[in-house]
């Protein structure tokens, strides 16, 4: 049989996104769970089968990946700043331990999802990072998520938000945001952040005019764990305030029906709008520092 050799990296186990790496950089893989993707040009082969998605023989010491309210911080940092980002200003703006923020860049670091020269983050593939955080993330069971009808129907609570019904800060997310950038999701319930905190959301269901329901929600009142999901917040939309784009990517992402489709839109909005939503480094003097 004619041909070259084709080399092949051969492993006990490869994570998703290290396939993914392999792939795009046309990497022949195999692992013993049946992980495999082999291309030979002459003859004409290729051969994908699929195996364990998850590693059948963890390390004793598991990492919790980029999971919880505090990884959650941490990637929207690296998402909505540019490098280049020292690990301590990281962990300084994203109001976490250097320890825990040296932790989970080791873990970005072995995934691809950034890269580093020295101490110093240098590039982020916020694309993917944004989408395997939301593979440890579910805008539905991550927050306490309170059901409600609107009383006098949705108009008439858009309007109130419109005219300042409630003091307290919320913040829209969902289809209605999602749509603002790249209209793909029709209808769906009115989703609505409202800060943590005893009482509030019964207060904000009063000023809105809201019933809770069980089922039939039409509009979504959710508590995050934390206020790091309202943390630099978005355009407002008719005067109501939004979520920040890489929340909103997360929610979309990781939320029910239609809205894993619109987060994969929002993410090309990004990619062809990146001067229009990205910030400059927080890291004075910038590359220099390279």
């Amino acid at each position: 049989m004619g041909g070259s050799a084709t080399a092949i990296l051969v492993s006990s186990w490869l994570s998703p996104r290290t396939r993914q790496v392999l792939e795009a950089k046309d990497i022949s893989y195999l692992d013993v769970t049946g992980n495999i993707s082999l291309r030979v040009a002459d003859p004409a082969i290729v051969i994908r089968t699929r195996g364990e998605q998850r590693d059948p023989a963890p390390r004793r010491q598991v990492r919790r990946g980029i999971s919880g309210p505090r990884a959650g911080r941490i990637v929207r940092q690296l998402v909505d700043f540019q490098p280049p980002r020292r690990p301590s200003e990281l962990a300084a703006a994203a109001d976490i331990s250097e320890s825990y923020t040296s932790r989970l860049l080791e873990v970005l670091s072995e995934e691809a999802l950034i890269r580093r020269k020295g101490h110093v983050i240098t590039k982020v593939d916020w694309q993917n990072l944004l989408r395997a955080r939301a593979n440890s993330y579910q805008l539905i069971r991550t927050n306490h998520v309170v059901g409600t009808v609107a009383r006098r129907g949705l108009d008439a609570t858009y309007n109130a938000l419109r005219n300042g019904a409630t003091s307290h800060p919320v913040l829209m997310t969902g289809a209605m945001v999602a749509n603002n950038y790249a209209p793909l999701v029709v209808g769906g319930a009115l989703m609505l952040y409202v800060p943590p905190g005893p009482h509030i959301v019964d207060e904000v269901i009063k000023d809105l005019g809201l019933l809770r329901a069980p089922s039939g929600a039409t509009v979504q009142l959710l508590q995050p764990m934390s206020e790091g999901a309202m943390e630099r917040p978005g355009p407002k939309i008719d005067g109501i305030g939004t979520v920040g784009l890489s929340q909103l990517v997360l929610d979309c992402l990781s939320g029910p029906g239609r809205l894993p489709a619109a987060g994969e839109a929002l993410i090309e909005w990004m990619e062809n709008h990146e001067d229009d939503w990205r910030r400059g480094s927080p890291i004075a003097g910038g590359k220099a520092l390279l």
